[in-house]
């Protein structure tokens, strides 16, 4: 699984919860939740040694799980990986051999998921032949070449990374499917305990629909993987987060502005769109020979091919009888990245209601979309408020007593929040 490796992707395995930031200037929240509230929950199996390393995971700045890693006497590598998301959330130990290569050869992981199943995850090489069998699959496959393995629910932490820079071009087949590759972007200094150690920011490709940002020390090794709603890094080393995540952000949102520059038209004219068939939502029929006229980015008339005027150096666009259906909305998101801008309108999406997020993120998305700069959805802001507890949300604004709530509400109206969602713990 990868919440371990690139916690960026753990929108794709959530529904994401994205809790909103503290609230911007001296004010912020009412009070602070209590320290490791969540993470109190959270249970070290006795097998985990004392000395092994371990790394808090974070959901929206607070902290809510560990990783550890260690060796044994066999040679063998372990990571246990849990964290509580409101009595949600995953307890894995993986064990695992690798060959001289850095390629596993053996996995065995065990524990529960996200929402609690039962998890048995095994994979073997053995003569030239890979087999696993996980809660999705199992399968087989003779090995034509090295080849790294993608567990569902076991966690590495930076194999894959140091398989990859091992690799010739520092590309690797994947099992069962795929190829990975990674690249080396840029450099920063994280300080833990009062030392400063350099750390390097990779792209990781072909795990996901954009590169996966992940944090590595000089000798290679997992420094630090995330986003705005969940990161992963060395305990003690949690304030360097935000400093890493605001480069991580803005390496990551050049791509997506490149994206945008390529995928959309500014028109200063009107378009006219002929020969559609066109959904009528008022009357739920299918209509033959229709046109549209966009003017203005609007619509600006609706009628039977050759009934509208546009002006002479309207462009035009003829569908040739393909479907024109009014945008839709999805009424329950937590925008991520700007790629989730782009695969809501590749799904025909133009509005979205985002019921809790980081407050500076969804503010940048919004003027970023609708300025054009990144492509993406209409957003309507809810701002998100619950209880403090160790059940609370993965959020930073809370209100245990009707002040703070009033507070909260006023600043999230301040904010241009047009509504307000209260989670289970208030």
């Amino acid at each position: 699984m990868r919440f371990a490796r690139s916690g960026d992707r753990l929108a794709a395995a959530l529904t994401l919860w994205l809790a909103a930031t503290a609230f911007p200037a001296a004010g912020q929240q009412s009070a602070a939740p209590g320290k490791d509230v969540q993470a109190s929950l959270v249970k070290v199996p006795p097998e985990v040694p004392a000395n092994a390393a371990r790394y808090s995971i974070l959901l929206a700045g607070n902290k809510a799980g560990v990783i550890a890693v260690w060796k044994t006497s066999d040679g063998a590598g372990h990571t246990f990986m849990a964290f509580n998301d409101r009595g949600r959330g995953p307890s894995v130990t993986t064990r695992f051999v690798l060959d001289r290569a850095g390629l596993p050869t053996q996995i065995d992981a065990s524990g529960n998921d996200y929402l609690k199943a039962p998890v048995e995850e095994h994979f073997r090489i053995l003569k030239g032949k890979a087999s696993w069998s996980n809660k999705a699959e199992k399968g087989d496959q003779e090995l034509r070449g090295p080849a790294f393995y993608v567990p569902i629910d076991g966690n590495f932490f930076g194999e894959m990374e140091a398989a990859l820079l091992a690799a010739p071009g520092g590309r690797l087949p994947l099992l069962p499917e795929g190829e990975a590759r990674i690249e080396r972007v840029l450099e920063r200094t994280a300080e833990i305990g009062g030392k400063k150690q350099k750390v390097t920011l990779y792209d990781e490709t072909g795990l996901a629909f954009t590169p996966s940002p992940v944090w590595l020390t000089e000798d290679r090794r997992m420094f630090a993987n995330g986003n705005d709603w969940y990161a992963v890094l060395p305990e003690g080393a949690e304030a360097a987060w935000p400093a890493l995540l605001e480069a991580q952000k803005a390496h990551v949102s050049k791509l997506g502005e490149e994206v945008a520059r390529k995928v959309q038209k500014k028109r200063s004219g009107q378009l006219l769109i002929r020969r559609v068939r066109l959904f009528d939502s008022e009357t739920a029929t299918v209509k033959d020979g229709m046109s549209v006229l966009v003017s203005g980015g609007r619509i600006a008339a609706v009628g039977p091919d050759g009934s509208l005027s546009p002006s002479d150096t309207a462009e035009v666009l003829d569908l040739k009888g393909r479907m024109v259906l009014p945008g839709l909305w999805d009424m329950h998101v937590h925008l991520g990245d700007w790629d989730d801008g782009l695969l809501h309108l590749a799904a025909g999406v133009t509005t979205v209601r985002d019921l809790a997020n980081d407050i500076d993120h969804l503010q940048e998305l919004r003027k970023n979309f609708d300025s054009g700069v990144l492509a993406g959805p209409h957003i309507v802001m809810a701002g998100f408020i619950d209880g403090r507890g160790p059940y609370q949300g993965p959020s930073k604004v809370f209100a245990d007593t009707p002040e703070e709530a009033k507070a909260d509400v006023a600043r999230y109206k301040s904010l241009g929040y047009e509504q307000i969602k209260i989670y289970s713990s208030v």
